[in-house]
Order: C-alpha cells, then sequence, then structure tokens
C-alpha cells in the first residue's frame, strides 16, 4: 500500500515530511504496540515535538481530512492526542481525546472533549501495524454513540493493519507506508 498522494505545493510539504520521519526511524529490537517484535520502530513523537515537524504534519492531516465526512477528530491517548489536536488546529473541525481506561476521578469518563451523538468521526494514529489500537478506538467511540469512518495514520508499517481495518469497516488513509520509509 502507498501512502496517500499530493501535487504541487503540497507535494514539497509531503517529501520534507517524508525526510523527517526517514531520520526518525530508530534500528535495534523492539517490541510494538501490538506486542510484535521488530528490528525498527518509527518514533513519531520524537517528530511531532519539534514545532516545524507539526506544522508539516498538521498540513498532511489537514488535506486529508478535506474531502472527509468526519466532523470531529479522535486521538487515542498517549500517542495520538497530541497528533488529533495538530490535525484539529490545521483543519478546523474539533478533536477528542480518548482514553484507554476511565480515570478514577471526576467524570470518569473515556472521551473527552465535546460531541453529539451521531457525529461521524475521524480516527488519528501515528503508526498503525495491526489496527488494534485503532480498532479499540472505534469501539470507545461507538460505545458513546458516535460514528467512526475512518482511520488516518502518519505511517503504515504494512503488517496487516489495511485489512483488519476494512474488516472493522473503517476505510484506512495512511499518510505514509513503511515502503516509502526504506
Amino acid at each position: 500500500m502507498r501512502g496517500l498522494r499530493f501535487e504541487g505545493k503540497d507535494k514539497g510539504i509531503a517529501m520534507e515530511l517524508l525526510k523527517v520521519l526517514k531520520k526518525a526511524v530508530k534500528r535495534g529490537t523492539f517490541i510494538l504496540a501490538s506486542g510484535k517484535k521488530s528490528d525498527f520502530y518509527i518514533n513519531v513523537k520524537e517528530v511531532y515535538c519539534n514545532p516545524e515537524a507539526a506544522r508539516l504534519i498538521g498540513k498532511k492531516l489537514a488535506l486529508s481530512l478535506k474531502k472527509s465526512r468526519a466532523k470531529r477528530i479522535a486521538g487515542l491517548e498517549l500517542g495520538a492526542v497530541p497528533l488529533a489536536a495538530i490535525a484539529s488546529v490545521y483543519s478546523g473541525k474539533p478533536f477528542l481525546m480518548v482514553r484507554k481506561k476511565p480515570k478514577g476521578y471526576g467524570t470518569k469518563r473515556l472521551i473527552e472533549g465535546l460531541f453529539a451523538k451521531g457525529e461521524k468521526c475521524a480516527i488519528i494514529e501515528d503508526v498503525v501495524t495491526t489496527g488494534e489500537s485503532a480498532i479499540a478506538t472505534a469501539k470507545t467511540l461507538r460505545k458513546y454513540g458516535l460514528v467512526p469512518t475512518e482511520v488516518i495514520a502518519i505511517v503504515d508499517r504494512e503488517e496487516g493493519a489495511a485489512g483488519a481495518l476494512k474488516k472493522a469497516k473503517l476505510s484506512f488513509k495512511p499518510l505514509y507506508s513503511k515502503s516509502q520509509l526504506f
């Protein structure tokens, strides 16, 4: 699978961000969130902590969200929340923070942010491997009456997420794929 295609000025932004992402690839032995063992790790957090790179990510995500039917953007704690916030600023769409577990105090909600039942939501991810985190996020959104429609990831590791997300009835839009980084 290839990442999204960009033309003109947007292509320049895409190429600039691709260079930054390539620098975020770490070699070694890593255990991923999916539990899989890998000989490389893509540290997108390292990328978006840089204001200039965050700007590039925001512009790319906003372009991807331009044709989206989603009224809201959702990001799972911790890694996807800053991405959802960046996407919100550049796209003008409000975002939601989705927790893995409810807090033991306050509202004890799994979702923070304002929304109405029935609203369509785009899920933002940093790196996807199996798609399990995005599918879990979609289940939480549905539990609260939201309608997840798509998953937009910064990088698809090309290890099964596309098929799993399709099976979960979520469209998948990676900005980049592993094959573009190597």
